[in-house]
């Protein structure tokens, strides 16, 4: 029997994954084998290598042009995804430009995993001295060792996942051929656009022969060793995690101060305040930072960038397991392999959810569906990887379950859309006259007086206050205990994370009271 040090050290592969049914994978193969016959690799590099030259004329010179198109054309292929996520995309000379944005980025994630577990032992030394008769000294539990086959479901269904982004990565090849790329490639080259996408798509073509003949070990090496080779990277960043008094304070007080600028009409990108969103919240959305070398990869990463934010809910809850996942799933030879086998992935797995036609209804409905397919606070690993399975073999259970996500998507849709066209139609009718009166003032008015006679109230109405009065407000009535007046302030005038911390801070008071109330 394996000890659990030699079952870490297995290669994971796509081969012999749970949700992959076997004869899907040697269909895949089959048309591997096709694409190849007849190519040697000597004669694919060459030609791979005079196309890269002749597209690097058609980067240099056109770096911003071609970064401002990129990220315009990618908000308009990923709407509803992108609607409150940040695009940090920049092309670079060569691939040691790449290595080194890859290497830093490494290390300033390592630094906000080391920065977390401080302020984890801030709240926790927080949380004992708020409890009366708690030891003083707490151990550290030891590093439990990993079950099994827990671990292998989990790296099957992260194996799976990485192929699936992988493939919608590569896939990209089709949006070069979108209404809005050709447009503004247009505006950039004029007439020899056409030979620009030519070349990208000759480029792409070859790639994906290459990844097919060239062995999947020798290719892993070939990157590991030529880092000055890579093409292209992405690294997907999230708002920092605060879980000590001091941390969440700082947070909430950076993020008034934010509102307050953007109220006032400040500049929020200048040096300064770049500086304080770096060092207390990381970033202030999330956002899909890219290096690439030239147009085509800057897609290609961006989108992989996307699909890496978006299946962050799939990873275990579980620190250690996930940590675990990450790091068998996240090699060269990993990446080498889902090169292969993720963009026939993409495409199947894109084919069987856009032949429901409600999945046209709105933008981006294949991705809400991906998101929810890989969930872990939906589906156990397990079941996830079982639900994969008959999506792939396109049966019957799996065609409902597709459909299911999809209605699933629509209804939330609409639901947001109707939501958004109530808030309008408020705010317009609140606009037509000055004397109306809002249903918060009348809420004041009741909470000042009661349901009697009504006085005049002298303050300012809350339609007139800034955003940092309004959280201001927002204090005062949690002091007063009028959770109400805070939660109706919240809803109607916060926005973005500041709405999110509210909303958080008034949940928790609300289920606090609810279990006092349990208990008496």
């Amino acid at each position: 029997m394996k000890s659990f040090s030699e079952f870490l050290k297995e290669e994971i592969s796509i081969k012999g994954n749970k949700g992959l049914p076997e004869e899907k994978l040697r269909d895949i193969e089959r048309k591997g084998a096709e694409k190849i016959r007849g190519e040697n690799p000597g004669g694919l590099i060459g030609q791979i290598m005079g196309l890269m030259r002749e597209s690097g004329r058609f980067i240099t010179g056109n770096q911003k042009k071609l970064e401002k198109l990129a990220e315009e054309v990618l908000k308009d292929t990923y709407p509803l995804i992108l609607k409150n996520v940040d695009l940090d995309l920049q092309l670079v000379t060569d691939g040691m430009k790449v290595h080194e944005f890859m290497k830093k980025e490494e290390e300033e994630k390592k630094k906000e995993i080391q920065e977390e577990e401080e302020d984890k032992n801030q709240s926790e030394e927080e949380g004992e001295e708020e409890e009366e008769g708690q030891e003083d000294d707490q151990q550290e539990e030891p590093k439990r060792e990993l079950d099994k086959e827990a671990l292998r479901l989990a790296l099957d269904k992260r194996k799976f996942a990485n192929n699936i982004i992988q493939g919608e990565a590569k896939n990209t090849k089709f949006i070069l051929h979108q209404e809005v790329t050709t447009n503004g490639l247009r505006e950039i080259y004029g007439d020899k656009s056409s030979d620009a996408i030519r070349i990208w798509n000759d480029i792409s073509k070859i790639a994906d022969k290459l990844d097919w003949v060239i062995p999947i070990q020798d290719k892993a090496n070939m990157m590991e060793r030529a880092p000055q080779g890579m093409a292209g990277a992405c690294s997907g960043r999230f708002k920092k995690k605060a879980h000590s008094k001091k941390k969440k304070k700082e947070q909430e007080d950076l993020i008034k101060e934010i509102n307050q600028a953007i109220e006032e009409g400040k500049d929020i990108k200048d040096k300064e305040m770049q500086e304080k969103i770096s060092e207390v919240l990381g970033h202030l959305n999330p956002t899909v930072k890219v290096r690439a070398i030239d147009f085509p990869m800057l897609l290609h990463e961006a989108v992989k960038g996307i699909y890496e934010l978006i299946a962050d809910v799939g990873m275990s809850r579980d620190k250690e397991m996930a940590e675990e996942v990450h790091r068998q799933t996240s090699t060269f030879l990993d990446e080498a392999e889902d090169f292969r086998y993720g963009p026939y992935l993409a495409q199947d797995l894109n084919d069987f959810v856009m032949k429901n036609p409600d999945a046209q209804k709105y933008p981006n409905i294949k991705e809400f569906v991906f998101g929810k397919l890989i969930d872990s606070d939906r589906w156990s690993d397990e079941d996830c990887l079982e639900n994969l399975k008959n999506v792939f073999l396109e049966s019957p259970r799996g065609r409902k379950l597709i459909d299911d996500l999809i209605k699933e998507s629509v209804d939330e849709l609409e639901e947001y859309e109707r939501q958004v066209s109530e808030w309008e139609n408020s705010k317009n009718n609140r606009q037509m006259t000055d004397e109306e009166e809002s249903d918060i003032d009348k809420l004041v008015k009741q909470t000042l007086y009661g349901e009697g006679e009504e006085k005049p109230v002298s303050k300012k109405s809350y339609d007139d206050m800034t955003i940092s009065e309004i959280q201001d407000e927002i204090e005062k009535a949690v002091e007063e205990e009028n959770y109400e007046l805070a939660a109706e302030l919240t809803k109607k005038y916060l926005k973005g994370e500041s709405k999110k911390i509210w909303e958080r801070e008034l949940l928790r008071i609300n289920e606090s009271h609810s279990i006092h109330r349990r208990i008496k």
